[in-house]
């Protein structure tokens, strides 16, 4: 994640954040996702 401020007259104007969609589906998912997009099972089969 990234946070950008944007600043006028010595106050905050503008706030942009970035957020890594791929982390931030791993942390939802609580598990890593690389094998799931390649289609190689994690479970030994």
């Amino acid at each position: 994640m990234a946070v950008f401020y944007s600043f006028r007259g010595g106050l905050v104007a503008e706030i942009r954040e970035i957020i890594d969609s791929y982390d931030l589906v791993q942390q939802v998912l609580e598990r890593e996702i690389g094998p799931l997009i390649a289609g190689v099972r994690m479970d030994g089969v």
